[in-house]
């Protein structure tokens, strides 16, 4: 016989089962990576960034005469020190410190505008860029970089 607990102990049953096979469904195969699908996505991130980083301080200082002031040396001091850490991420090489010195160099005008009263999203750009730096630290180097082991 078949009473109303038992049904409704049948029906919770078949319902987390439903539920069960749903999961396994989507995590198991829509968000399985490989190793080398990992390994290339982060060598294509740092590379981006790196190149990013290396150009976008480069520029500045093929314009620009040698520095004559105080500030104009501090302006020359932040474009170096962002092209070095563009070639630390292509290559690699102490990626934690190249991608938080990135992180900052970018992240310091946001962060100077938000408490000046800028919109949060009035300068989405930066805020990409910062958090690509930021995603990219977070990667780490991966398989083929020159600072691995």
């Amino acid at each position: 016989m078949l009473t109303a607990e038992r049904f409704e102990t049948r029906a919770i049953r078949k319902k987390f089962a439903y539920s069960r096979i749903l999961f396994t469904i989507t995590f198991r195969f829509s968000m399985a990576a490989s190793k080398t699908r990992i390994d290339w996505s982060l060598l294509c991130l740092r590379l981006a960034v790196g190149g990013m980083a290396f150009f976008a301080g480069f520029e500045p200082l093929m314009h620009s005469a040698l520095p004559a002031s105080l500030s104009q040396a501090g302006l020359w001091g932040l474009h170096l020190a962002e092209m070095l850490c563009g070639i630390l991420m292509l290559l690699g090489l102490w990626m934690p410190l190249a991608s938080l010195g990135l992180t900052l160099i970018i992240g310091w005008p946001l962060v100077h505008g938000w408490l000046h009263g800028a919109a949060l999203l009035g300068n989405l750009h930066g805020l990409f860029l910062l958090l690509v730096a930021f995603a990219s630290a977070l990667g780490g180097a991966g398989k083929w970089a020159v600072g691995r082991g």
